[in-house]
C-alpha cells in the first residue's frame, strides 16, 4: 500500500510513495547489513519488517512503534499477523519447514476472516486491502478457499 500523495512522474516512476511492509528473504550474510537496513527502513518510516534467513532458518517480523523496531513473535500455534494489513499472517513454522501448503492455508483462512470481519464493518479501505491481497494471490495461481 502507498500513501496518497504518491504519483507517477514524467518518466513513469512511482514518487513520493512509503513502503508499509518490507519482506526480505536472505540466503547469504544477512547479519552484515541487517541493522544498517533496519534504521534505513525505521527513518523511511516502514511500519513492518519481514525478514527470512534461509541459512539460519529464522524469520523475523518486527513492528514499528514508538520509532523503534518491537518484535511481532509467533503466537502458540506459530503464526505472527500483521497489525498493518487486516488477515495477513504468516505461518512461521510452516515457512520454516518449507511447507507451501501449509503457509498458503494459513493465509487464505486468515484472509477469509478479515474478509468476513470487515464485510460488517464501514471500513471500506481495510475491507479494499484485503480484497487487493485476496486478488494478486489469485493472480499467482493460488485459489481463494483451499
Amino acid at each position: 500500500m502507498w500513501r496518497r500523495s504518491s504519483r507517477v512522474d514524467a518518466d513513469g516512476y512511482l514518487t513520493g510513495a512509503r513502503a508499509e511492509l518490507v519482506f526480505e528473504v536472505a540466503a547469504s550474510s544477512a547479519s552484515l547489513d541487517w541493522n544498517a537496513k533496519l534504521r534505513v527502513y525505521r527513518r523511511a518510516g516502514v511500519l513492518e519488517y519481514l525478514g527470512w534467513r534461509t541459512i539460519e532458518s529464522q524469520v523475523r517480523w518486527l513492528l514499528l512503534q514508538d520509532e523503534e523496531y518491537r518484535p511481532n513473535p509467533p503466537d502458540s500455534k506459530g503464526s505472527s499477523t500483521s497489525r498493518t494489513f487486516p488477515g495477513l499472517s504468516l505461518d512461521v513454522r510452516g515457512l520454516l519447514a518449507l511447507d507451501t501448503a501449509r503457509v498458503l492455508h494459513a493465509l487464505e483462512a486468515n484472509l477469509g476472516t478479515a474478509r468476513t470481519r470487515f464485510r460488517r464493518s464501514p471500513q471500506r479501505h481495510r475491507k479494499a486491502a484485503v480484497a487487493r491481497v485476496s486478488d494478486r494471490l489469485e493472480g499467482r495461481g493460488i485459489p481463494r478457499g483451499l
